[in-house]
């Protein structure tokens, strides 16, 4: 019972985690309708490895003194606004063009590393520090990482664990639902997709530069 008391809130934290709406959730979607359900899945698990980084880094104590560098907020927001919107670009150019001939630098780094492109993305979004930082210190602060004779540092590999799976977890389910859609859509519904997920991937990353311009000015 005492390993599922760690396990549990890790798990839930993980998947809650990796199922909120935002830049890597549409990323896997828009992409893996292109590509198929392994560029989805391996976008995803490429963020799961990250949110799982984020979560032993403050377990360890490290990750609240990154969320406390101002000039390191400053310039993830600079750094993943303009990778967003690359990304947004070149999916907006890609459902504006043929599909099937599509040759873009974004297509072929979807195609040959997304495990890469998902650690990317989700490394230099500042909103996933944040997230982090307040999950370990509320939802995994009341998992008693040392209780029922679990020594504590054992406890804290047990709620690492538990986030991981929680957050792949979710992504293998979303890879699930893109293979179904995929089989469903269309030419023109995977160009329309791919103009609309990058506009809204261009407007996070503009929003996020914004805010990192009005943090440093």
């Amino acid at each position: 019972m005492a390993v599922l008391g760690i396990l549990a809130p890790a798990f839930a934290a993980g998947f809650s985690v990796a199922a909120s709406p935002g830049a890597v959730n549409l990323l896997s979607l828009r992409w893996g309708l292109k590509g198929g359900a392994r560029i989805a899945l391996g976008i995803g698990l490429g963020a799961a490895t990250v949110d799982t980084l984020y979560m032993a880094l403050s377990l360890a104590g490290v990750l609240p003194l990154l969320a406390a560098a101002d000039w390191l907020e400053s310039a993830l927001m600079f750094v993943g606004g303009g990778v967003l919107v690359l990304l947004g670009a070149n999916s907006m150019r890609s459902g504006y063009s043929d599909t099937s001939g599509d040759t873009s630098v974004a297509q072929g780094m979807m195609d040959r590393a997304p495990y890469a492109v998902g650690v990317s993305v989700t490394l230099v979004n500042p909103s996933t520090i944040a997230a982090w930082l307040a999950i370990s210190g509320g939802i995994l602060a009341s998992a008693d990482l040392g209780s029922g004779g679990i020594p504590e540092g054992l406890g804290g590999a047990l709620a690492v664990a538990g986030v991981f799976t929680g957050s792949a977890t979710w992504f293998v389910i979303l890879a699930g639902i893109v293979a179904v859609l995929r089989r469903r859509a269309g030419d023109a519904h995977l160009r329309a997709i791919g103009v609309i997920a990058g506009a809204i991937l261009g407007g996070l990353g503009l929003l996020l530069i914004a805010r990192g311009f009005a943090d440093v000015f």
